[in-house]
């Protein structure tokens, strides 16, 4: 597996092991630790990933329909207060860690951006803010970032309230956990 992936990505491009192992761990489960054979999550096909954020879109709208905020787009899926031409929240929903395409244009106008992603890609998306000082500072100063669950909690939490949803959205940020499993 590390052979493979250090023959396509020579030179400057080979990882290190601890990125390897990040990405793995991310997307796939060790199913042989004597031969090192990694088995990709069923949830983590395009086809279940595509259909997650679906879901979460639609939860999107199902809240902000229970908290009576007005919604515009899809990429990002903008609440507004009523007759308020500034968002009070813009929603970014990500199948990968990859979140750079929000980095490099400023944030728009809005009240709070959040990035949505699979829990399965927190510990990817903290181990590169930790090696990333830019990027680091840029999530912590302009954007929120919480897991696809929490929306899914939310949504199906019956006493939620646009308090409850503020205090609750920044719950759950991903946070780096080292791994234990060796590449050799």
């Amino acid at each position: 597996m590390k052979e493979a992936v250090y023959q396509a990505l020579q030179g400057i491009f080979t990882p290190e092991d601890v990125l390897l192992l990040n990405c793995l761990e991310s997307y796939a489960d060790l199913v042989d630790p004597q031969t090192h054979l990694w088995r990709l999550r069923d949830s983590e096909q395009p086809e279940a990933r595509q259909q997650d954020i679906m879901q979460i879109q639609n939860s999107l709208v199902n809240i902000a329909h229970l908290l009576d905020y007005h919604m515009s787009g899809q990429d990002p899926l903008l609440w507004f207060e009523d007759h308020q031409s500034t968002p009070c929240f813009s929603f970014h929903i990500f199948a990968s860690a990859i979140v750079s395409r929000h980095m490099q244009k400023p944030p728009n106008e809005t009240l709070t951006n959040i990035l949505i992603l699979p829990g399965s890609r927190a510990n990817l998306l903290a181990f590169k803010q930790e090696r990333n000082p830019l990027l680091k500072q840029t999530l912590d100063q302009d954007f929120l970032v919480t897991k696809f669950r929490l929306i899914r909690d939310l949504e199906i939490n019956p006493l939620l309230s646009r308090d409850l949803f503020n205090e609750q959205i920044t719950t759950d940020p991903p946070e780096y956990r080292t791994s234990q499993l060796a590449l050799f």
